[in-house]
């Protein structure tokens, strides 16, 4: 099947995203003693709903025990691959987009947390070849995981609960998107590849 053809109606494969209802969220104000330093250690401390982390570099971020991602990749023979990204909207960096993700639970894998949290944020979540997993370290012992994975047909992914919006794009398009700073860097890299 086509992929204009498949997804017909929001044009996901020229960059256009695909914006339905959703429960829009916003991220809480975060209390100023909700985080504490301890040495040189991750330091978890637990907020209104959700476990938070203090790197050894300083940065905030969610999930105690790390985080995962599903990046969806459509390549088909002979075209441009196209990702699906969403627009986040409980993220520090709300109204950036990025791959579905999130933090990963206790004794979770990260390809299970991959999955679980991307069927959070769209739907619906498709049959899918895991290809790679790439961890990105924040510079401060926090990681997060990167699932690359492969699908066969394109299809309509419906924004639902943590995210605003859904879209099919190239990597240049992505590039000239808001995004988060993990996705920026591995897009920055997938850049300096191509280009060498």
């Amino acid at each position: 099947m086509a992929l204009d053809h498949a997804i017909a109606g929001f044009r996901s494969a020229t960059g256009q995203s695909h914006t339905g209802r959703c429960r829009r969220h916003h991220p809480q104000s975060l209390p100023r003693d909700a985080f504490q330093r301890r040495g040189s250690d991750l330091t978890m401390e637990r907020t209104r709903e959700k476990r938070w982390a203090i790197c050894r570099a300083g940065h905030f971020h969610r999930g105690v025990y790390g985080g995962a991602g599903l990046l969806l990749r459509y390549a088909p023979g002979g075209r441009t691959p196209v990702y699906l990204l969403a627009e986040q909207v409980r993220s520090l960096d709300a109204r950036a987009w990025g791959i579905p993700g999130g933090p990963i639970k206790k004794g979770e894998t990260p390809r299970a947390a991959a999955r679980r949290v991307a069927a959070e944020e769209i739907w619906p979540v498709p049959r899918y070849r895991v290809a790679r997993i790439e961890a990105q370290d924040c510079g401060g012992g926090w990681q997060f995981h990167i699932v690359g994975a492969d699908v066969t047909e394109p299809f309509i992914a419906h924004p639902v609960k943590e995210a605003a919006a859904t879209g099919w794009f190239t990597i240049e398009q992505v590039s000239s998107l808001p995004l988060l700073p993990g996705i920026r860097k591995w897009v920055d890299e997938r850049i300096t590849r191509t280009v060498r």
